[in-house]
């Protein structure tokens, strides 16, 4: 399990998880095969993580879980070598570039604009960026929070990604706005994640 960062939509359903691989007494979660799950995590992940769950930092929840603290560059987990960068975000926040056998993904976590994106996109063949701020609407939110559809565009033009999957956008969000929007920037094929979408890259 990767996690960018700590704001709770973003890795409070490991809570779920824990609760799943530790409790069920039939053990069908596909996740028991591992004794305890690596989960790479932000410094202090794992106490935070335990504090939320209303656990002592010690043992916290590391009976089910191996966290492993981010730190810049390159880790190869598995078959994957990935890439994290500090983002534009007011947290400590690490986008990343998945790759494997000359694939490339990558993600943008919550950020604003920053070149360290682009950076972790260059190439791509797929940049799953955010987009949860909407052009007009959020034109004058503070910096260094989130992309708008256009900042995404830019940045995945920028970074010559083939395949631009916009993510993140919360409900109130027109899609179809965010859609024409990135393509005023971008003009490789684009589309909105949706719940159950598979991408091959």
């Amino acid at each position: 399990v990767l996690i960018s960062h700590l704001h709770p939509d973003h890795c409070i359903d490991l809570l779920p998880l824990y609760v799943a691989r530790t409790y069920d007494p039939r053990r069908r979660h596909p996740l028991v095969a591992f004794d305890r799950l690596p989960v790479h995590v932000p410094a202090h992940g794992g106490d935070h993580l335990s504090h939320a769950y209303g656990r002592d930092e010690q043992p916290g929840l590391s009976a089910s879980f191996d966290f492993r603290e981010w730190c810049a560059g390159t880790h190869h987990i598995g078959p994957f070598a990935v890439t994290v960068t500090q983002v534009a975000h007011p947290i400590e926040t690490w986008g990343m570039r998945v790759e494997h056998a000359g694939s490339v993904l990558a993600y943008s976590a919550d950020t604003g604009p920053c070149d360290a994106l682009e950076a972790l996109a260059l190439g791509a063949d797929l940049a799953l960026f955010e987009s949860a701020f909407e052009t007009g609407r959020d034109d004058h939110a503070p910096p260094d929070v989130h992309l708008n559809s256009r900042q995404a565009g830019q940045a995945a033009t920028r970074a010559g990604a083939r395949r631009l999957v916009l993510t993140h956008l919360p409900p109130w969000n027109d899609r179809d706005l965010a859609l024409r929007d990135a393509r005023t920037t971008y003009d490789g094929p684009i589309e909105v994640a949706r719940t159950g979408a598979t991408y091959e890259i």
